[in-house]
């Protein structure tokens, strides 16, 4: 029963939630905490809601979210003890697991948040210097609302970066989906700008779902696949082609950063 009232609910919560995350972004933390506390009023009324709660903002890197709704779940588990002692503790070993992964993630975030540009520049560990470009460079712009105040290599770097980052995480739909896809119609000439020729490809193919260009609306960017099964499975391929990791796009992108050094400000 409790499946099935949440399961009507679930989109407003998903709305509730992704407001949340862009105040926690932008450190706005009365703003989230309300939109998280509105989220948790709609939905969660068991420990399996707490641990979905946790599993859909810690996609989108709300750290510090997913790590309460953990919490939150593991107590209500201990309240509950509705289910037999093994099942309790299969289900304690899921939250504590991804709770693991959200301090961990949160852990990695602090040792790159706030550095100054010289020092990440100054980097000799290509993954640490990217990790931590990403960041700053995601500050500058409003993480995607502010594009004007790149440098044309910094929007190419942010835009290539932004788009490995949604398809490991959710496949192109995501990508398509989230305001990464605002910034589509740019993506393949900046994967070919950075030297990534076969990723350049892969994002034409995933593009042509289109017919021509990406609408700058999400909702009509995701009505053109929602229901199309020969387009999903264009993306399923194209998924499929970029999770091959052809080119090494670690190594492209820093030497594209260091070719162009003297544009990162």
């Amino acid at each position: 029963m409790l499946e099935n009232r949440a399961v009507t609910v679930y989109d407003k919560v998903v709305c509730t939630l992704a407001k949340g995350l862009y105040y926690e972004v932008f450190e706005e933390e009365g703003k989230a905490s309300e939109c998280y506390k509105k989220a948790i009023k709609k939905y969660a009324a068991s420990y399996s809601a707490y641990l979905r709660l946790a599993s859909i903002v810690y996609r989108f890197s709300g750290y510090d979210a997913a790590e309460t709704f953990c919490k939150q779940g593991l107590a209500q588990l201990e309240k509950d003890r509705l289910c037999d002692r093994n099942t309790v503790k299969e289900i304690e070993m899921e939250f504590r697991g991804l709770l693991d992964q959200i301090l961990k993630k949160k852990e990695d975030k602090e040792v790159y948040r706030g550095k100054p540009l010289e020092e990440i520049l100054e980097s000799e560990d290509e993954t640490d210097l990217i990790i931590a470009l990403h960041e700053y460079v995601g500050k500058k712009c409003r993480y995607g609302e502010a594009m004007e105040r790149l440098s044309a290599p910094e929007r190419v770097f942010y835009i290539t970066q932004w788009l490995e980052m949604e398809v490991n995480n959710g496949g192109f739909s995501q990508y398509f989906f989230n305001s990464s896809g605002d910034f589509a119609n740019e993506v393949a000439d900046a994967f070919a700008e950075i030297g990534a020729v076969k990723t350049a490809e892969i994002c034409k193919k995933a593009v042509s779902i289109y017919d021509g260009e990406v609408p700058a609306d999400r909702d009509e960017r995701e009505d053109v696949f929602a229901e199309d099964e020969e387009k999903c499975a264009v993306l399923d391929e194209c998924d499929e082609a970029f999770f091959a990791y052809e080119e090494d796009l670690s190594g492209l992108s820093y030497a594209y950063v260091m070719k162009n050094k003297a544009l990162f400000t």
